[in-house]
């Protein structure tokens, strides 16, 4: 396979570096700032050059110069002329108005129109040779030739000028930024470095294949021999490192803290510490130098050490430049002021010198400064501010000098590790406040009680009073306290104590200070009725004369909860305003009939309550996961007890529990008690939401039979006749029989009828004697029959209806259960049920008549009576009582 490779074409001058790519194009870049441009030119590139914005491109036959645009910040470059020529050379150079030919033994000068101006000649052959600036038209050329003559010439005259003769072969040649010195690279590998001007060497390293003048400072050189890199600043040590990752070139170009280096396959850009040179220059006070450099990369240590170098000898404008740039501040203000006060020629020296002495930590020195000053009480100041008081006292010249340091001595110290030593201070002096203030400040509450505990009650009262005050500041309340005990401030002791809801410390004070016992025990209950405990809440506000705020606070709850729709939170109020009107009624003889009243219509709407969050829940959720039958049977019994009122408790919508009562009523195939409640609702004003529900349902009920379930009729087991599953709509009043009006009793949770019917006892008989009679033990009892005119004997598993039953004769003829001792025995007790109601009520007796397959239990808080599995679940569920929230604790037999 035949390889065909071309010698490299690129040019580099001023940080510009051009070169052949891919045959036909030019790239150019500008190596420190990153940017590149690619010029196609379409034929074969033989040479390119660089000149400022200029470029030429030679190919076979022409030369063609680019200028670089103005425009925003790209780097472009746009065709300004070009020559048709075929020109003959070894290497292209540029001016700004001509193209040099560079030849092995002469360069020729054209104009870029193409026109020989002259051609020079010389007597070896040519190793190098750059245009290094100068007029336009005028520019200064240098020339290395192989017997090591650097000639130099300006381009618009054909003579020549030799400047200097090196003793070997001049490999390349670089002129700095003043172009008062050339260093000359020679093929034995050392560098040369003259005086443009007096011709001199000025001094030569060897180790050297390229080199390169920094672009910003003229007297900064890099050179390099393979890998390893040297930097020399003028006359100083030359300071070498080998770069991070080997590079095989010759360096191109050297700019700020960059170096680049021209490999054969890309420019490598390699970043240069300057920190030895920095140093160096700090080292002869050549702070102006250390500055340039540094501004061209280094660390904020550098800075710093720099800055502080400068500061050291008064260098007020490199020093203030440094701390600048790393944002020193308190130097800066520092540096402001030493200006300022220079200006006015205010202030010594010696001061000056002290305080920069006293900002670089050289505090002994900075005091005999100002000592020398005659300002010995700025050391005295100093040392204070570094709380080194024995110093600032060997410094102090007078009694008040001592005295103020002895009282800063006590502040500073109670910031630090001597706090006792602070706090002793003083309480020397007295100042028995500033000595608490001191004790706060580190925390020491328990000697802060000790030290009041030493004060008089009575003189030393206000400091008494501050103590406890910073003593709460620092939460030790009862250290507060007992100070605040100790003045007689118990209303402050009951603020604190208030605050922190210690309640058995503020029962106890009570009862210790009866004076300001309201004060306590109304908080307390009001703390009571926040966690709901209702009933310890009546207890505290009557202990402290004010009974009629528990309820007041129940009326008002009741009355947030009916606003914001939480009706089970309604019902549980209302029956505490019951509990409570009863209580009323008990401690108030003179108005029990009032209070009795009250307590009625607070259960009764606790019980419509109930009731309605089981319609509301419905409304709300259609899809909820109540059981049907409780919904059914709540809207059944709500629908009877509101049929024929006209006020409703508020919030309470007759609307809604119809539309439940109808829709549920149409599951449960009741057509007729829908048939009921859609015509009850069609008088009424529906919400337009549940309007198309409604009259779906109405126009399906039409296609129903007028008729009810059997199985959905409430039996009244006092007269044994079937109602209606809506009842109350013939106008009797309330959820009772329609035939007897007996009151129906039905399950708080599941609203189902339970199979209960009152009795009660003869006047004569109290009610330990008849739980006495149901409790004794009996396999079998008789009633007399009385229509047969003889005795006769039932047995527990018979059934008798209530016209045979002896247990209805009186309800027969007066409409009132009233049994006597032998049916108190026949009774079985697991069928009786007992609500054994406060006094003065009477306790209520109840007979099961289905308990063999109806088991019912009571609540012995609200004595509300419940399906038994009902009970338990919502115990369970809730570990209270499902209707009053009376926490229920559950026993479980070990059988």
């Amino acid at each position: 396979m035949m390889e065909t490779s071309y010698d490299k074409c690129s040019h580099f001058h001023m940080g510009v570096y051009a070169c052949r790519d891919a045959l036909v194009n030019v790239s150019v870049k500008v190596l420190e700032k990153g940017r590149e441009s690619v010029i196609p030119i379409q034929d074969s590139v033989l040479h390119v050059a660089v000149y400022r914005n200029l470029l030429a491109v030679a190919t076979v036959s022409t030369v063609t110069l680019f200028r670089q645009s103005d425009q925003d910040m790209m780097l472009r470059y746009e065709e300004v002329t070009f020559l048709r020529h075929a020109f003959t050379c070894r290497q292209l150079l540029l001016a700004a108005e001509n193209v040099l030919l560079l030849r092995e033994n002469s360069i020729e000068a054209l104009s870029t129109s193409g026109v020989s101006q002259h051609t020079w000649s010389f007597p070896t052959e040519i190793k190098a040779a750059k245009v290094v600036g100068g007029a336009a038209g005028a520019e200064v050329i240098y020339v290395a030739t192989q017997d090591g003559t650097i000639t130099r010439g300006i381009i618009n005259e054909p003579f020549l000028e030799a400047m200097l003769k090196i003793p070997t072969i001049p490999v390349t040649f670089e002129l700095n930024l003043t172009l008062l010195k050339i260093a000359i690279v020679g093929e034995n590998g050392i560098l040369y470095v003259y005086s443009t001007d007096s011709r001199e060497l000025l001094f030569q390293e060897a180790g050297a294949d390229s080199c390169a003048w920094n672009q910003y400072h003229p007297d900064m050189l890099a050179f390099s021999q393979g890998s390893l890199l040297k930097i020399k600043l003028g006359e100083q040590k030359v300071h070498a490192r080998r770069t991070e990752t080997p590079v095989n070139g010759t360096i191109l170009g050297y700019a700020g803290s960059k170096v680049f280096y021209d490999t054969d396959s890309r420019v490598v850009v390699v970043d240069v510490p300057h920190t030895m040179l920095i140093h160096q220059s700090v080292e002869i006070r050549n702070f102006r130098d250390a500055y340039e450099i540094a501004s061209f990369g280094a660390s904020d240590n550098d800075w710093r050490t720099l800055g502080n170098r400068a500061l050291d000898h008064l260098e007020f404008d490199i020093a203030k430049a440094c701390f600048r740039r790393v944002r020193v501040y308190s130097l800066l203000y520092l540096i402001d002021e030493l200006e300022q006060r220079s200006k006015l020629n205010d202030g010594n020296p010696d001061l000056y010198i002290a305080e920069v002495f006293a900002y670089r930590g050289r505090f002994e020195d900075a005091a005999r400064s100002y000592s020398a000053g005659g300002r010995p009480d700025l050391a005295v100041k100093l040392f204070t501010d570094l709380r080194k008081f024995t110093q600032a006292e060997e410094w102090a010249t007078n009694e008040t000098q001592r005295t103020s340091l002895l009282e800063l001595r006590a502040d500073w110290a109670v910031k630090e590790d001597d706090k006792r030593g602070a706090v002793e201070l003083f309480l020397q002096l007295g100042d028995t406040v500033k000595a608490i203030e001191a004790m706060k400040e580190v925390g020491w509450g328990r000697r802060i009680l000790e030290t009041a505990r030493t004060l008089d009650s009575v003189t030393d009262r206000e400091t008494i009073v501050y103590a406890a005050g910073v003593l709460l500041e620092m939460k030790d309340e009862n250290a507060a306290v007992e100070l605040f005990e100790r003045i007689k401030d118990i209303a402050s002791v009951i603020r604190i104590k208030l605050a922190s809801k210690d309640w058995d410390y503020l029962l106890a004070l009570s009862e210790r200070e009866p004076f300001h016992r309201e004060a306590i025990l109304l908080p307390y209950a009001e703390y009571l009725v926040e966690k709901d405990r209702f009933t310890e809440a009546r207890t505290a506000f009557a202990r402290a004369g004010r009974p009629e705020e528990s309820s007041k606070i129940l009326t008002q709850l009741a009355k947030v909860a009916v606003n914001i729709k939480r009706f089970r939170d309604a019902s549980f109020y209302s029956w505490l305003l019951g509990r409570a009107s009863e209580e009323s009624a008990r401690q108030h003889p003179d108005a029990a009939g009032t209070y009795q009243q009250d307590a009625e219509k607070y259960f009764a709407l606790a019980d419509v309550y109930s009731a309605y969050a089981v319609i509301d829940a419905t409304i709300q959720d259609p899809f909820s996961a109540l059981p049907a039958d409780a919904v059914f049977n709540a809207a059944r019994i709500l629908a009877a007890i509101l049929w024929n009122v006209k006020q409703l408790p508020d919030r309470i919508r007759m609307t809604n529990v119809l539309y439940v009562l109808a829709i549920w009523a149409m599951k449960s195939e009741a057509y007729k008690t829908a048939r009921i409640a859609l015509e009850r609702l069609k008088e009424l004003r529906l919400p337009k939401a549940l309007q198309g529900r409604f009259t779906e349902v109405f126009v399906q009920n039409r296609t129903r039979p007028f008729q009810d379930p059997q199985e959905l009729s409430d039996f009244c087991h006092s007269c044994s006749s079937f109602n209606a599953a809506l009842l109350n709509v013939r106008g009797s009043s309330g959820y009772a029989c329609l035939a007897c009006h007996t009151a129906f009793v039905y399950c708080p949770v599941s609203f189902e009828h339970l199979p209960l019917v009152e009795f009660h006892l003869p006047p004569d008989m109290s009610e330990p004697e008849a739980i006495t009679l149901i409790s004794m033990e009996q396999s079998s009892a008789p009633f007399p029959d009385h229509a047969s005119g003889r005795d006769s004997m039932t047995f527990e598993h018979q059934s008798q209806s209530p016209v045979q039953d002896p247990f209805f004769a009186d309800f027969h003829r007066t409409g009132r259960i009233v049994v006597n001792q032998k049916i108190l025995r026949a009774l079985r007790e697991e069928e009786v049920v007992v609500l054994r109601l406060a006094p003065p009520d009477r306790w209520r007796f109840f007979r099961n008549m289905l308990a063999d397959v109806v088991r019912v239990t009571t609540c012995t808080s609200c004595w509300k009576i419940f399906n038994y599995d009902d009970f338990f679940a919502g115990v369970l569920e809730l570990g209270c009582c499902p209707f009053c929230r009376e926490p229920v604790i559950i026993k479980v037999d070990e059988d």
